[in-house]
């Protein structure tokens, strides 16, 4: 296995940092600090935990409040799970990179889950190319190095959303994390409810879409976004997750957002949550 982890000497570097979320370290410390200081979400141990992926400017508050929600665990590894957002193809990509670099120093990938995760079919694809394009995961890295220091990371992006990779991908965690869940590993579902809508069907999407998380109905919520009903970013990483957990756990909404940006003279909204899996 040794021999194998020479492969890992890339580190990932950051894309979004100074447009996103700060790019100076002491400033993204205070930052994530002062966002987890003034969320009212006790520190708790949260098994698993939705966040969404934008600028801390729009959607830090909503973040930290998921984060928070898993403060309280000993966490040693955290599998951070996003959608791909450009060119999605029917893959689950793992990274090539040993490590993923923020302001706040490095994160290290936890190898040998990589490797096992790769072990488990082809749809599993070792791949850095959509990670270097990808922003969201890397949003969600400063929190879990604040919270979480001495925690590894499997960072994976599932493509496009159809049912059979969703099973793959949801079939693979079982092979690889099935007995470590609720001990030492967090899962961070990288989620934003809408796409850009107008803001009352932005509104109207988003809570439909709480209310099947609350169900834990994950095959509904790949159908309806299949169909065009839901615009949900990361509907197949919450379908995936629900078949992975299997039994219902216990789901609480713990803070919401939005964000309004103009668009050719029509405002346009993202919902985001933040939800807790027990």
């Amino acid at each position: 296995m040794v021999q194998e982890h020479m492969e890992f000497g890339i580190i990932r570097e950051p894309i979004v940092e100074g447009i996103f979320y700060p790019d100076e370290e002491q400033e993204l410390h205070s930052r994530v600090r002062d966002l987890l200081r003034c969320s009212a979400v006790p520190a708790g141990n949260a098994a698993a935990v939705l966040v969404p992926h934008a600028g801390y400017d729009y959607c830090g508050s909503v973040i930290a409040s998921g984060m928070k929600a898993a403060a309280a665990a000993e966490i040693r590894r955290v599998v951070v799970i996003g959608p791909v957002h450009r060119d999605p193809e029917e893959s689950v990509y793992l990274p090539e990179s040993g490590w993923f670099r923020t302001p706040l120093g490095l994160v290290t990938v936890d190898k040998d889950a990589v490797l096992r995760l790769e072990s488990c079919g082809p749809s599993f694809v070792r791949n850095d190319i959509p990670h270097l394009e990808e922003h969201c995961i890397e949003v969600l890295l400063p929190f879990i190095q604040y919270l979480f220091p001495n925690a590894a990371m499997v960072p994976l992006l599932l493509g496009k959303p159809v049912p059979a990779l969703v099973d793959s991908l949801a079939d693979g965690l079982t092979a690889v994390f099935g007995g470590s869940i609720r001990q030492e590993t967090l899962f961070v579902l990288s989620v934003n409810l809408t796409n850009y809508l107008e803001s009352e069907a932005a509104k109207r999407e988003s809570e439909r879409l709480l209310g099947l998380i609350l169900s834990c109905s994950g095959g509904e919520i790949l159908a309806q976004h299949s169909s065009g009903i839901l615009t949900t970013c990361g509907a197949g990483v919450l379908a995936a997750h629900f078949r992975y957990i299997g039994k219902q756990p216990l789901v609480e909404i713990l803070d919401r957002g939005a964000s309004c940006t103009t668009n050719r003279d029509r405002r346009q909204t993202v919902e985001y949550a933040a939800v807790s899996f027990t």
